[in-house]
């Protein structure tokens, strides 16, 4: 894992490279640097767009937030590692409490599934028990917040869905059972079609570690594009996100090229241009977000004249 501190370093050319890109509004769901990046922007001392910061995820014990499963968990936590670590209601209470105190976090995140670049949990893998995200989701709602979930498998996903979350980011293995219950309940998806296609087309030549992360690729990317087109169909509320982070690859597929998420939206899954541009801008307002060049449907515009 990258030095925090040169990361923090990074940032500002970073943000620099999204604005060129067109982006004047971006949500982070997952770095807890985001939080005071987001402030320094706030007050004008680094350039760049308006962030909406979840700072750091929450992640069982053998989750999605240790990349490694081999290494004692207590360097995780020690080294600065990504994720905060709660098994049990109390304890994801007593985390979620933590996350919305440092630093103020817009939103939390969690980990409902494995994940691709984790080392020995699959994609499908649930995890948190329903109890547990709900204890989450009922912090956040507390204070006012909303919760965002990573889930590639079926099962973590309804999981989450049914204990309350806002968005599913992924979702790349959702069956139509689960994506017509996100309808009812209008929690948005983020595909993430970047880093899906990122990996399967150059994982190897970034150097993407060989524990199961260039085989896991397929099986989600193969599912981004058979749930994605379902999703539109099916009227739910469809967001623009790459999950790049701080990866920078020097590829068509980069930080400062978040573009690349509309083109392969419609290359990799036919949705409508004209959708698209909503996924990158109007819809957002359903998770609260206000940024400059919210592109609304015509209904939203005729009555919204701003």
């Amino acid at each position: 894992m990258t030095d925090p501190r040169l990361r923090l370093l990074r940032l500002p050319g970073w943000c620099r490279r999204l604005l060129s890109d067109g982006f004047t509004t971006v949500r982070d769901c997952g770095e807890e640097l985001a939080i005071p990046l987001r402030d320094a922007i706030a007050e004008g001392s680094i350039t760049g767009p308006r962030v909406y910061a979840a700072g750091r995820p929450l992640s069982q014990t053998f989750g999605h937030g240790e990349f490694s499963h081999s290494i004692p968990l207590s360097w995780s936590v020690e080294r600065g590692g990504m994720a905060e670590f709660c098994d049990g209601s109390d304890e994801c209470m007593r985390k979620a409490r933590l996350v919305l105190r440092s630093g103020g976090a817009d939103f939390i995140k969690v980990f409902a599934t494995g994940g691709v670049l984790s080392e020995r949990d699959r994609p499908e893998s649930p995890q948190f028990t329903p109890e547990e995200l709900g204890a989450i989701v009922g912090e956040a709602s507390r204070a006012g917040k909303y919760v965002a979930a990573h889930a590639h498998g079926d099962q973590g996903a309804l999981n989450a869905v049914l204990a309350g979350v806002k968005s599913i980011e992924h979702g790349t293995l959702l069956s139509e059972r689960t994506l017509a219950i996100m309808k009812e309940r209008d929690v948005s998806l983020t595909p993430t079609l970047s880093i899906q296609q990122l990996i399967w087309k150059h994982g190897k030549e970034i150097g993407i570690d060989t524990w199961g992360g260039l085989e896991k690729i397929g099986e989600v990317r193969d599912g981004i594009i058979r749930v994605l087109p379902l999703a539109h169909r099916m009227g739910i509320n469809i967001l623009c996100g790459t999950d790049l982070g701080g990866m920078e690859t020097g590829r068509e597929i980069d930080i400062g090229r978040n573009h690349m998420e509309l083109v392969l939206m419609h290359e990799l899954c036919g949705l409508p241009n004209d959708y698209i541009l909503r996924a990158a801008t109007y819809n957002a307002r359903a998770l609260g977000i206000r940024g400059g060049g919210l592109i609304a449907p015509w209904r939203a515009r005729r009555h919204n004249r701003c």
